[in-house]
């Protein structure tokens, strides 16, 4: 009796603990809510995104995301790597919310 509580103690802690700290790097759950937060009703792009991530995007923020084009200022979600690319680019990048080691949310305003 006290083995099987002891292991459901245990099992019911790791699915608090580690179930939430994956999830942002397994999902685009959060991405999704953070770029939501920080854009309102304006424009959401990605940039660099696969595929996969993408349509968690479009699923979590209830809209269709185009990738972005380098004349618009928008809030972006794209990989660590792409923020980069940007900056190298000679774009503002502002990160507005670091994710995970798969998504951040940005807000990137066109190189002149």
């Amino acid at each position: 009796m006290l083995t099987s509580g002891l292991i459901a103690t245990i099992v019911l802690t790791a699915l608090t603990v580690s179930v939430p700290a994956m999830d942002s790097r397994l999902t685009a759950r959060e991405a999704g809510r953070a770029a939501v937060a920080a854009a309102g009703s304006s424009t959401i792009s990605t940039y660099g995104m696969d595929r996969a991530w993408r349509y968690g995007l479009e699923y979590y923020t209830r809209r269709p995301l185009n990738e972005w084009q380098a004349d618009a200022t928008s809030v972006l979600v794209t990989t660590p790597a792409g923020a980069a690319e940007l900056r190298a680019q000679g774009h503002t990048v502002e990160i507005l919310t670091p994710v995970s080691a798969n998504a951040v949310v940005l807000h990137v305003t066109p190189a002149r």
